[in-house]
């Protein structure tokens, strides 16, 4: 942010006076040809004594009841508004401006400027502006450079082999000692080669950890000692940090890895650029980018360059998409999800059905529909229209034009919640198109995995449950346990499942295949809601789910698949028994009323 409030109006042009020896017509007319709806009022020295208004002239010329040759400017002289001194801080100002304007006046009180509400309000909305576009840039770059490596059969891992080598421990002395080579042989006329240098790099580490080695060594011993070998190689190459995410990468990294050198003869034949030229605008954002978050002023040019930037890389949206990943400009021809047909007894069904809570956010809709997807896509890739459709409402009007309305964003951001939350983030965005390509998060998958193998481990020791399979290797967020059934007519399963909104449920998932029935179902079960919940020992959530053609009833945790190694033992632990017992309770219950109504 400026630091004065002089720097704050330094681009103004200078500004309008009038003296109490002016007319009004005067002062109406210099209103008029500036477009002001004010004019401060100076004596001989240039010192602010009131203001005037076109308000002001108006209340005048109907108190007097006359032409406006016949009043003065004193007659519509107003009090004189809030003077601040050029010098102050401009946070000042703004905590301290309690009316519409300020007058600014140097040391001798003499007015240098006036300061309206309008100039605050546009002085904010353009670092806003500011911020949005350095956000639309950093994502849009981020999505470049996912759709080039992944362009790849080995893109990928790649990436994530620089993306360590780029953040590991080393990294800091590497790109100091690169920098200090190629100036060197730069002086001496000698080419330098990336690759020679990663291995003479990697070799001059690994001769430490062998000096350091014989050096700890004691005098009279000659042989290999493994074990403190191991010390001193985790000493000095190991990197015992956790590895770093794509997406908490900085600015500068993202620029580093989108003009990776393997991509960049199909950027240049794309942008028509050398790769400095292009390196040298994305390094003036990155440098703007710090400024804005360290709270400095930017110019004029800085703001323009970003929005040059960004327009730069939009307007070869097409092209890139064309080049690394053609078939993601096409939008899937996607079917609705449906919820199942009527199972098997012995089938294993997929508790799909959801519904929105009365006042939650319309993009839960989105969230459900992506939770609906079968397992086995990893991707959808829906229009912008699509997303309306499912939505039943238009998407704001940032979602066309700013690439960070789709920011992957857990805090900020209403819609990204909802599909983070169920295991879902936006790869990338074709604003061209508009199409945005939906990934399932990889390691959300893993999670689940790892979370239900322990959890079916302890549940299968109990005799109920001792027919159970290893958890599915594509990382569903539900398991199924039991089906239940009367007379070859499947009514239902119990299942474990991670729910929107932070929640785990122990459940019972009534889908007959036919909606009319579950509901019956559900109906006369729920007749014996304060005796089921009595033997189970807790309240459960009864969900009719009346848009949707299954019921559900569950135990409700607060817990989500994120969360720490020791909450998810915990809720594990207290998940298997209360399985078991939901079980037994049910079994007999959900029987005698399948036969009733069967």
């Amino acid at each position: 942010m400026t630091t004065t409030v002089q720097e704050f109006i330094k681009d103004k042009l200078p500004v309008e006076t009038v003296t109490l020896d002016d007319s009004i017509k005067t002062a109406v007319k210099r209103m008029i040809e500036n477009d002001f709806t004010q004019l401060p009022v100076v004596d001989s020295n240039n010192c602010p004594i009131g203001i005037i208004t076109s308000d002001s002239v108006l209340k005048a010329l109907h108190n007097y009841a006359t032409s406006i040759e016949g009043v003065r400017i004193k007659h519509a002289l107003l009090t004189k508004p809030q003077q601040v001194n050029q010098n102050i801080d401009l946070l000042d100002l703004f905590e301290d401006m309690t009316g519409n304007l300020a007058l600014v006046v140097d040391d001798e009180d003499k007015l240098i400027q006036i300061i309206t509400d309008y100039d605050t309000a546009q002085y904010f909305q353009q670092r806003a502006k500011d911020i949005i576009l350095v956000e639309n840039i950093e994502n849009t770059l981020k999505d470049y450079t996912q759709l080039a490596f992944s362009s790849s059969p080995e893109g990928e891992a790649r990436l994530t082999e620089l993306i360590q080598g780029n953040t590991s421990a080393s990294f800091g002395i590497r790109r100091k000692f690169k920098k200090g080579l190629k100036e060197y042989l730069s002086s001496v006329c000698l080419p330098f080669d990336d690759d020679l240098f990663d291995e003479v790099f990697n070799t001059q580490l690994f001769v430490e950890a062998v000096k350091s080695y014989l050096n700890a060594l004691p005098e009279e011993s000659v042989s290999f000692n493994d074990e403190l070998f191991n010390q001193t190689y985790e000493k000095h190459i190991v990197d015992r940090r956790p590895p770093v995410s794509f997406d908490d990468l900085t600015l500068g990294q993202y620029i580093s890895l989108f003009l990776f050198r393997e991509h960049w003869s199909q950027y240049e034949n794309i942008f028509e650029l050398e790769k400095k030229s292009l390196q040298n605008l994305l390094d003036n954002v990155r440098e703007t980018r710090n400024a804005l978050s360290h709270f400095r002023e930017i110019t004029r040019d800085q703001s323009v360059q970003l929005r040059d930037c960004y327009d730069l890389l939009v307007s070869h949206q097409a092209a890139i998409y064309d080049v690394f990943a053609p078939d993601d400009s096409i939008a899937d021809e996607i079917l609705d999800i449906e919820e199942e047909q009527e199972p098997a007894p012995d089938q294993e069904i997929q508790p799909i059905a959801d519904e929105p809570a009365p006042g939650e956010s319309k993009y839960a809709a989105l969230a459900i529909w992506l939770q609906n997807q079968p397992i086995e896509k990893k991707i959808v890739k829906p229009t912008f229209s699509k997303i309306e459709e499912i939505i039943g409402g238009k998407l704001p009007a940032s979602a066309y034009k700013n690439r960070s309305w789709w920011a992957n964003d857990s805090v900020g951001h209403v819609q990204s919640k909802q599909w983070l939350d169920v295991g879902w983030r936006v790869a990338s965005v074709n604003m061209t198109n508009q199409v945005a390509r939906f990934a399932r998060i990889q390691e959300r998958q893993r999670a689940y995995i790892d979370f239900y193998s322990a959890l079916i481990n302890e549940l299968r020791e109990k005799p109920l449950f001792s027919h159970l399979h290893t958890p599915r290797p594509d990382g569903a967020n539900w398991y199924w346990t039991k089906n239940f059934g009367v007379q070859g007519r499947h009514l239902g399963s119990s299942n474990y499942s991670f729910g929107r909104g932070g929640i785990f449920r122990v459940e019972f998932y009534i889908d007959f295949g036919d909606k009319e029935l579950n509901k019956q179902f559900f109906d006369k079960l729920k007749e014996q809601k304060e005796e089921i919940e009595t033997a189970l020992g807790h309240e459960l959530l009864w969900q009719r789910l009346d848009s949707k053609r299954a019921c559900r009833i569950s135990r409700i945790y607060k817990a989500r698949i994120t969360d720490s190694e020791e909450d998810l033992t915990a809720l594990r632990k207290d998940a298997v028994p209360t399985m078991v017992k939901f079980v037994q309770i049910m079994l007999p219950i959900v029987e005698a009323i399948g036969k009733e109504i069967l």
